[in-house]
């Protein structure tokens, strides 16, 4: 079985074609189209090269049973257990520093942890329950700063140069006739007073997407610039802080499947009946872990006749495109991609491996300089913690 992280990490649905009024969208956008009839390209060297690798510390206070979502900040690695309600804080190198550890309903507590952000320009972390709209904003001690309510929703984020934050609900919303807010992105001032909301959804996704914790939405810093790839979408845009508002950055179709795009005005049954046949895989789908370096853009997805991680590689120069088929590095490491956050620029491809995967790894390539210097320094592969594996994308 396939091991995702999604950080958030995620896969998501292509879908959501949104309307030109409520995105600005202009005919400069571009459109990747897919062949999925092409030779595939197995080889990751092609494309993708080694960079370097840091081992998270097991100590007893920081056993991590899943990632779900990574954060690099004031050279720190902040990473997100939601089943534990933990966020833990490691330094650049892996060593393990705090914990941010409060579920509870007591006072300065959070129920569920859906996600969290940790601001570097006051180095305080905000704890957000989506379930309830609820955040909590800690130090980097675990003290309570405050807490206060917003939206319902899934992810939070900020905009450092202007001070924006931005709420993604989801899909979420109460029911047809106590929540007519159909909108994804909620546009928050520094003082978290709402500006505007964004990106219609259908209605009769209400709050679906909770029920596949594999399709989230993917927030990536490039250029100075915040793109952002909405859950059950085809594109990917760009945020504008003078207008606070969105622009399509482009859109991604496949071939022979061009109209399996789903808008905020789909009727239920056929919507239900296309999201079915994307979950099955007879359509491709579930873009996410959207990178960008330059001139070229990768990006994940899914489709059934893939053998382990497929992804596609698009040249915005020149307009070429390669689907490739990923299952092992150089090194014969496992590779597992996965999508982090972070304003530091540089962004590398991530890869998440856990022990179970390294353990096959480390059978089969024990002599490999890089398993082994991995296999130095995790110590019992019976108490290892994920490593997160870094890759360029080659120009």
């Amino acid at each position: 079985m396939k091991k995702k992280y999604f950080i958030p990490l995620f896969c998501v649905l292509l879908l959501a074609c949104q309307s030109k009024k409520s995105t600005n969208e202009t005919s400069t956008q571009k459109e990747i189209l897919i062949s999925l009839d092409e030779d595939r390209c197995y080889d990751m060297s092609q494309f993708l090269s080694y960079h370097s690798f840091v081992v998270l510390e097991s100590t007893n206070e920081s056993i991590i049973g899943e990632i779900n979502k990574i954060q690099l900040s004031n050279n720190r690695i902040l990473t997100l257990d939601q089943k534990q309600g933990t966020i833990f804080i490691f330094d650049s190198q892996g060593t393990y520093i705090s914990k941010i550890a409060k579920k509870g309903r007591g006072h300065g507590e959070y129920i569920n942890a859906d996600d969290f952000y940790h601001d570097a320009q006051t180095d305080h972390i905000y704890v957000y329950d989506g379930l309830s709209g609820k955040v909590v904003e800690y130090d980097m001690q675990a003290s309570l700063i405050t807490s206060f309510s917003l939206a319902k929703g899934r992810r939070i984020i900020k905009v450092t140069d202007k001070g924006d934050w931005l709420l993604y609900k989801n899909n979420k919303a109460t029911s047809l006739s106590k929540d007519q807010s159909f909108n994804n992105l909620l546009i928050y001032d520094r003082d978290w007073n709402k500006m505007k909301e964004l990106l219609p959804f259908n209605k009769y996704l209400l709050g679906r997407s909770y029920g596949w914790g594999h399709i989230e939405p993917v927030f990536s810093f490039y250029d100075s610039k915040l793109y952002i790839l909405p859950s059950l979408s085809d594109k990917i845009y760009v945020y504008d802080s003078e207008s606070h508002s969105i622009e399509p950055f482009c859109s991604i179709r496949f071939k022979g499947f061009e109209n399996h795009v789903i808008n905020e005005y789909m009727k239920e049954k056929p919507l239900r009946e296309l999201m079915s046949k994307m979950l099955k895989g007879e359509v491709p789908g579930f873009i996410n872990n959207f990178y960008k370096d330059g001139e070229m853009l990768s990006f994940q997805f899914n489709y059934k006749d893939s053998k382990a991680f497929l992804m596609c590689f698009y040249n915005t120069s020149t307009g070429e495109t390669k689907v490739c088929d990923f299952m092992y590095d150089d090194n014969g490491l496992s590779f597992t991609p996965a999508t982090y956050w972070s304003q530091e620029g540089n962004m590398k491809v991530l890869s998440v491996l856990k022990g179970s995967l390294f353990e096959s790894d480390q059978r089969k390539n024990p002599d490999n300089e890089v398993i082994r210097a991995i296999s130095a320094k995790i110590g019992k592969l019976s108490e290892m913690n994920p490593v997160l594996v870094f890759y360029s994308i080659k120009k």
